[in-house]
């Protein structure tokens, strides 16, 4: 495959649900990128597109934010937490405790505060 430059495309089931995805060579071994059925991609004909005026300043601020964003990707300091926490309430519960779920109502933010926020922090 890596000769070729090809990818397999690959099906597998995983709890109860049927998955798609592309396998690839990766270092020693191989890396699996799970895709979208076809069905589970809405067409641009779908979505409601809103046109809209794009203030200039507004552009200048989030490309000024995503600048500052930019630093070398490493992929070991990623790690996914949910199983983990699934794990203790799971405990939590067996345990007798009470688990009480938090409930937050939806927060409403301005596009343009948040950037403006982003960018007091990286002055700082």
């Amino acid at each position: 495959m890596e000769r070729k430059e090809k990818v397999a495309v690959v099906k597998w089931v995983q709890r109860n649900n049927e998955y798609i995805g592309m396998l690839q060579p990766y270092e020693d071994g191989f890396l699996l990128k799970q895709l979208l059925y076809f069905e589970q991609v809405r067409s641009p004909q779908e979505v409601e597109i809103i046109p809209s005026e794009v203030d200039q300043t507004l552009l200048k601020k989030a490309s000024r934010v995503v600048d500052n964003m930019i630093f070398d990707f490493d992929w070991t300091s990623y790690t996914e937490t949910y199983t983990q926490q699934l794990k203790e309430l799971i405990e939590k519960k067996a345990a007798g405790e009470e688990i009480i779920p938090e409930i937050k109502p939806p927060e409403t933010r301005s596009l343009e505060k948040e950037l403006e926020k982003m960018l007091a922090m990286m002055e700082e």
